[in-house]
C-alpha cells in the first residue's frame, strides 16, 4: 500500500492450514474478507477496481 510520495508498505499473512474440501471454504472466505476489509479501512482511497468484474456475463448466441 502506498504511503507517501515514494514509500510503500508490503503486507503478507502467515500461511494457515484449512480443513480440506468444501468444509474449509467458509473459513477461507471469511479470513480473506476480513483481511481485505482491514486494508480498505486502513487505506480507503487505494481501493480500486479497474474492470467490471461484478457485471453479469452476457450470453453469447
Amino acid at each position: 500500500m502506498k504511503e507517501g510520495l515514494k514509500h510503500y508498505h508490503f503486507y503478507a499473512s502467515p500461511g494457515k492450514i484449512y480443513p480440506r474440501g468444501r468444509a474449509g471454504i467458509p473459513e477461507v472466505v471469511d479470513d480473506y474478507t476480513r483481511k481485505v476489509e482491514g486494508m480498505i479501512k486502513k487505506y480507503p482511497l487505494q481501493w480500486h477496481n479497474y474492470f467490471e468484474c461484478w457485471e453479469e456475463e452476457k450470453a453469447i448466441h
